[in-house]
């Protein structure tokens, strides 16, 4: 009789509890919490490569000539210029693009998205280096202007 009464006072002093701090409710598999691994990686990101790139560059400053610690670094600027990206930072993004393709100009993922982001960015300039105004877009796949017909003899 004495274990039932003790089971029945704590299971009276548990219920309460659990209930408030939302007890015995799962989360639903694959949902993410704010703890889970992945939450955690996303939030230590920029941080992260933060410090890759510069252990980086500190690398590149000590001996310019490796191509590889360059390249490395130019890939760091890019997944830090993605995190920018996604956050809708685009002058943040726009500005690790172009230093990435500073470090590597053969860099697509740095050209494609340096071109994308800069109109966006900068806007569309109005005017040339000189004050002349601006030329119109290059219209990749279009020749010259249209040929005239050539005369019949």
């Amino acid at each position: 009789m004495k274990i039932r009464n003790l089971a029945a006072t704590l299971l009276g002093l548990l219920l309460p509890a659990l209930a408030a701090c939302g007890g015995g409710e799962r989360p639903r598999e694959g949902a993410r919490t704010a703890a889970s691994p992945q939450a955690d990686a996303a939030a230590n990101e920029p941080a992260r490569l933060d410090a890759e790139i510069t252990r980086l560059e500190r690398l590149t400053e000590r001996n310019p000539a490796d191509d590889e610690a360059r390249t490395q670094l130019a890939r760091a600027y890019v997944r830090r210029a993605d995190t920018h990206l996604a956050a809708r930072r685009l002058p943040e993004a726009l500005a690790d693009y172009r230093r990435a393709q500073r470090l590597d100009p053969d860099n697509e993922e740095a050209q494609r998205n340096v071109a994308d982001l800069s109109p966006q960015v900068e806007g569309t300039p109005q005017e040339g280096e000189y004050g002349e105004p601006a030329p119109p877009p290059i219209s990749p796949n279009v020749e010259g202007e249209a040929k005239a017909t050539p005369e019949k003899p």
